[in-house]
This record gives C-alpha cells, structure tokens and sequence, in this order.
C-alpha cells in the first residue's frame, strides 16, 4: 500500500514539470545589444587616456523582448547599468546607473510586438563604469572587459515584488593582436518550415499583425513540421584572441539555437553549438508538433541565435494552426 502510495506521489510530482520551450507567463525571451562588443586602438607603450579611449566608442543599443501570454497587461520595465556577478546580478559595490525606464504596451495584442528599448550613451556615467571595469579587470584590459545590462520587468498595476530580472554582458576590448574585429551580432536570412522534405520561407511577424496581403504559414493540428534556419554565409566569423604567452590565436564562431514557442512542443530545445568530436557542425533545425485544437489558434514561435562572443539575436514567427 506504501509502494503503492509512494509510487503515485511521484507520477504526480513528474506530471507537474513544466516545458521550458513553453512560455506559459511573464519571460524575457532574449536581450539584444548592438553592437555587442566594441575595439579600441591603443598602444601599450603610450596608453590613451580616458577621453581619447571613449572617444574610439559609439552608443549602444540595448533591446529586450518579452513575453507575457497568461494575462492581458501592460508592463513597466527598468534598465541599469553595472558591473554583473557571474550569476548576472549587478554588484551592489561597484558604479551602476539607471538607463531608462518606461512602459510595454501589452506584448501579446500590440500589434508587431512590444520590446524595450533603450540606448546606452558614452557619457561620464558610462565611462566611470568603463574604467572601473579595467581597473578591477586583473590584466587591466588586456582581454577586454565586459559591462552590464541588468533588465527588470513586471506588472504596470502592481508593486515590483514579483518582477522579473534578466541580463546581458557587453564587450570593449582592445585591438590586440592588430588584426581583431569586433563581434557582430548573428543572423538569419529565412527560416524554413516545412515537412516530406519540402520547406518554405515563414514570415518575421507577431500574432497580432495584420495578415492582408502576406503569407501566413498553416500547420494542421497536431502535425509535426520542421523549422530550419537559414544562416548568412558571414555568420561564422572568424576571430582572434591574445594568448598568455604574447601569441596569439585564431578561432572560428560556433552557432547556438534556443526554440520557444506558446504552445505545441520541440524535439530539441537547443540546437546548433560547437561541432562535433569529429569536427562536424552539428544540426541547427528542430521539428516542431502543432497543439491539438478544434479552432483556428496563431502560435508564436520565436528561435534565439547565440554566438560564443555576447552576439545575440531573436526572430519572431507566428504559426497558424488549423483543425
């Protein structure tokens, strides 16, 4: 009976985990900067000083996607900058500022989405922040040093006590050795869905944007359909680092998916990353089962692109499912 008790308690307690693909509630789906990592010119026998340094920088561009399907609201979101722990908290002890802060539309209604944006000066804040960062930095730069955007969003109707947290690193490095670039964001040129080996292109759009004119992808209900994304032939860069020894090294990008979507489920939540033990790049798409429904249902599915340098980009679909 005991058995049989402690046997059931553990079916339950298996059948309660949720899907992490499935975005039920509030979730910051990704973080965006661009340009994700900046190089500066610098000679190491006569140091720039801090003004010559930021004036090598540009502004950057900082946009968070959210999604928040479980309750129509409007959110209220706030980014900082700061220095960030290794579990991406921002350290209380060390320079952090405000960005901006501001109000979300609602991001499951509003038509072609809802993110936060904000942009990221090169003032006096940004450059105290900067040079703590060296400071602090072991080999004072010599690696480059990465900053922080630490992201919180919740309820515009209620107190902040449930809010979300999530953030992204931002790289400055120096050009050492003389042939490095900065990092560019990643991309994709289509993503295909498709079935029996035959893919066609799905749209970039939200669930809530128009549709006269455009092509809306159908997949039947509970069918299963692959999605592919269709990488640019410049996506792979190749880079190079120091090396403790003076050298340095050369390095070639590898690629890194994340599928989400609202409903249906994933054969494989994370796909791409580094090749093989064989040197071979591994498989980048995912297949994907449309829920069981007995109404017309649009679905969105978003694919997060990841590089191994900070670069991070989202693109967002709608599926259409039909009975």
């Amino acid at each position: 009976m005991r058995c049989a008790l402690l046997a059931a308690l553990l079916a339950t307690g298996c059948a309660t985990f949720e899907d992490p693909t499935i975005v039920l509630d509030l979730r910051v789906l990704a973080i965006e900067a661009f340009p994700p990592e900046q190089v500066v010119d610098v000679d190491a026998m006569d140091p720039p000083t801090p003004d010559e340094l930021f004036a090598q920088l540009q502004p950057t561009i900082i946009r968070a996607y959210v999604a928040d399907p479980a309750i129509g609201r409007d959110l209220v979101w706030t980014m900082t900058a700061c220095i960030l722990f290794e579990d991406g908290r921002c350290d209380p002890d060390r320079p952090q500022y405000e960005v901006k802060s501001s109000f979300m539309s609602d991001p499951e209604s509003t038509a072609f989405g809802s993110e936060a944006f904000a942009i990221l000066p090169v003032d006096e804040q940004f450059g105290a922040l900067l040079l703590d960062a060296i400071q602090q930095d072991p080999a004072r730069g010599i690696g480059g040093v990465d900053y922080g955007i630490s992201f919180r969003v919740g309820s515009a109707l209620d107190t902040r006590d449930g809010d979300l947290y999530a953030s992204k690193r931002v790289r400055v490095s120096p050009r050492i050795p003389a042939d490095r670039m900065p990092n560019n964001n990643p991309y994709i040129t289509d993503l295909l869905i498709g079935s029996g080996g035959v893919g066609l292109a799905i749209q970039r759009r939200h669930c809530a944007d128009p549709t006269e004119g455009i092509f809306v992808s159908e997949v039947r209900s509970g069918q299963t359909v692959t999605l592919f994304p269709v990488e640019g032939e410049d996506v792979r860069e190749e880079y190079v680092l120091p090396t403790i020894d003076g050298e340095s090294e050369r390095f070639t990008e590898s690629i890194a998916y994340q599928w989400i979507a609202t409903r249906g489920s994933f054969s494989d939540a994370n796909t791409g990353g580094p090749p093989d033990v064989f040197g071979n790049i591994t498989l980048v798409g995912t297949d994907w089962t449309a829920p069981a429904v007995t109404r017309i249902t649009d679905v969105p599915i978003w694919v997060i692109q990841r590089d191994v340098r900070f670069g991070v980009t989202m693109r967002a679909t709608c599926a259409r499912v039909v009975p």
